[in-house]
C-alpha cells in the first residue's frame, strides 16, 4: 500500500478516530475523497491489546502462595521434576534423565 501525495497521516487517523469503522476526509482544494476502513477484526485485535496492557506482569496472588507454601515448608518438589521441567522448557524430551 502506497499513500502518497495527501494531506492525511493515517497513524494520527487511527489513534483519533474509534476503533471501528470508517473516516472520510475530502481536500477542499481538490475534492478528491480518501477514506479508511478499518476491519473488525483489526478493531477486535486492538481491543484486545488494549485488555491484555492493563493486565499485571506477575500474578501477585500466586507468587504469596508459593512464597507461603515455601516459608512453611509445604512446598514439596523431587529433583528429577524440576531437572525435566528444565529439559522440556529447553525443547528436550527430558529422555537423557535417568531416575
Amino acid at each position: 500500500m502506497n499513500i502518497s501525495n495527501t494531506k492525511i497521516d493515517p497513524i494520527s487517523i487511527l489513534k483519533t478516530q474509534k476503533l471501528s469503522g470508517s473516516y472520510l476526509d475530502t481536500d477542499e482544494t481538490t475534492g478528491v475523497s480518501d477514506r479508511l476502513t478499518i476491519s473488525d477484526r483489526a478493531s477486535a485485535i486492538q481491543a484486545a491489546k488494549q485488555h491484555i496492557s492493563k493486565l499485571p506482569c506477575v500474578r501477585a496472588d500466586k507468587v504469596d502462595a508459593f512464597r507461603n507454601m515455601v516459608t512453611d515448608g509445604s512446598y514439596k518438589t523431587s529433583p528429577h521434576d524440576v531437572a525435566s521441567a528444565i529439559f522440556d522448557a529447553a525443547g528436550n524430551s527430558g529422555k537423557a534423565i535417568e531416575d
